[in-house]
């Protein structure tokens, strides 16, 4: 009896893991990057930003990666851009991306049946864009945005698919009503079990200063298919690179992280244990 409930509880302990498999968030921030901190001198266009490459083939030179020595709460480094103009066409913000090499790395399986990213953002009613997101390919080849989302002008919270933008205000905890600023956290999660031409994403928006969250998006499809260079972006174990568009505002901690679906084998370990644990409870009785 003691062994069977002993064996009963290894099982159940597989399957309910497996059930619930979350993937190791990957965590960027500008306080780890490469000696020295401020890896933009300002007067340099297109210099190396710790690997991040402007792929609009402009830059202004007003780029700071920086670790901010006033930073906003909870930032312990961050991006800041200061520019006011930029490459053709980015109304004056600044397009960079990061692919994925030794030092900097992040891995999603095939079989996500989630993949959420975040961000920490300083923000008011007077900012124009901060937008994030992962990409698959090199976006001056012809690579492809899987997940885009974030401020898409004033008071505009906002995802973005090949397809367009789709944004809407903020009215309570995400308002951006006035010109305070204010420490926001905003997450994006892709449901990828239905990966394809109608992906559901949510977006929720945490207001870290006054408290509070709001849900900006909830079930929004977003179109995950081939684009240009891209053959196919229903598979994110091929997204390789972040993605960031930012004019006149910090933001930090760039963070991916995924749920998987549970391996069949595994999952059906858990329905025997507590088959075996039914079992077991009616011979006691």
């Amino acid at each position: 009896m003691i062994i069977a409930l002993r064996i009963f509880l290894v099982l159940l302990v597989i399957g309910m893991v497996a059930h619930s498999s979350f993937g190791t968030p990957f965590v960027y921030d500008w306080s780890t990057a490469a000696a020295p901190f401020n890896l933009d001198n300002d007067t340099v266009p297109l210099d190396n930003n710790d690997g991040w490459i402007n792929f609009a083939g402009l830059g202004n030179g007003s780029d700071d990666f920086v670790l901010n020595t006033l930073p906003p709460p909870l930032f312990s480094g961050n991006y800041f851009s200061g520019g006011t103009s930029g490459p053709p066409g980015s109304f004056g913000d600044d397009l960079y991306y990061r692919p994925n090499d030794g030092s900097f790395s992040f891995a999603i399986p095939a079989n996500a049946a989630t993949v959420s990213m975040s961000m920490l953002l300083r923000a008011n009613n007077g900012n124009g864009t901060i937008r994030v997101g992962i990409i698959q390919g090199n976006p001056s080849a012809g690579g492809a945005s899987a997940l885009n989302f974030g401020l898409f002008g004033i008071n505009a919270w906002g995802l973005r698919d090949e397809l367009g933008v789709y944004t809407s205000s903020g009215t309570g905890a995400a308002a951006l009503t006035d010109t305070t600023l204010r420490t926001y956290r905003a997450t994006a999660t892709l449901d990828m079990t239905n990966a394809g031409t109608a992906t559901p994403t949510s977006l929720v928006v945490e207001n870290l200063t006054s408290g509070g969250s709001e849900v900006i998006f909830s079930n929004q499809p977003i179109k995950l298919t081939a684009s240009g260079a891209v053959p196919d972006r229903t598979d994110p174990s091929l997204w390789g690179a972040m993605y960031m568009r930012v004019n006149g505002a910090p933001v930090d901690d760039l963070t991916i992280s995924f749920t998987v679906v549970p391996e069949p084998s595994a999952f059906a370990l858990g329905l025997i244990a507590l088959g075996v644990l039914g079992y077991f409870t009616r011979r006691r009785r």
